[in-house]
């Protein structure tokens, strides 16, 4: 990838809109704050105040459009691009106006 497709990818990632991605990530959480929290029992065992339990809980970030449509240029080429800017636009001609204008 050179340099000129790498800015038009920028230049790409610049204007789409915002997104975000779940994922769950492990907290730690002791168990006072657990018991304040209104739970009693972890695995349905009681839970110890002292003790410091591990949950999963959902994670919300903003996606990166930079990196994603790197990657996929680099394994489908502009093909690639394209599909994914046609995947967050909102309507079908602005990805037609954005593909035009930034890509050959």
């Amino acid at each position: 990838m050179n340099s000129l497709e790498q800015k038009k990818i920028r230049a790409i990632a610049k204007i789409l809109p915002t997104s975000l991605y779940g994922s769950l990530e492990m907290i730690e959480i002791s168990g006072e704050d657990l018991i304040l929290a209104g739970t009693n029992k972890v695995d349905e065992k009681e839970v110890d105040p002292k003790k410091v339990y591990y949950m999963k809980s959902p994670i919300y970030r903003e996606a990166n459009h930079y990196r994603r449509m790197k990657r996929s240029f680099i394994k489908r080429g502009s093909k690639g691009i394209v599909k994914y800017i046609k995947a967050f636009m909102k309507t079908p001609e602005q990805a037609e106006v954005i593909i035009k204008v930034l890509l050959p």
